[in-house]
């Protein structure tokens, strides 16, 4: 996928899950079924992780080429993320990162707030 077509598929993305998050019952927003996330921590843990992406993002290339070299694949499109991201989630059932284990739940007041800053975040990605 060239650049174009990412920032298409993000700006697709986003939209659907910002009209979700938008147009969701107040009471979905605190509710988790049966110890999973609730909604709100899972807009809170987007925003926790789109904030170091855009932040590597705006480092020159130089640098990050010298943290991390340069890739030795083509790139792979958008089907094929995903099933990757879906197996490495089946081989780590059961398993939680550190710092998501006691992610707090966002209240209602705090929606507005975590959508918003979403929004700026995504638009920082796309640019």
């Amino acid at each position: 996928m060239d650049k174009k077509a990412i920032a298409s598929l993000l700006e697709s993305k986003h939209n659907n899950l910002f009209t979700f998050l938008k147009n969701q019952k107040s009471e979905d927003w605190i509710k988790s079924p049966d110890g999973k996330w609730t909604t709100g921590q899972h807009a809170l843990h987007l925003l926790q992780s789109i904030i170091p992406l855009n932040k590597a993002l705006s480092y020159p290339k130089f640098i990050l080429k010298y943290k991390f070299g340069k890739a030795n694949r083509s790139s792979r499109d958008y089907d094929t993320v995903i099933n990757k991201y879906k197996n490495k989630l089946k081989e780590a059932k059961g398993l939680t990162y550190g710092p998501s284990k006691n992610m707090k739940v966002p209240n209602l007041d705090d929606k507005r707030y975590l959508l918003n800053r979403l929004k700026i975040q995504n638009k920082k990605l796309q640019h």
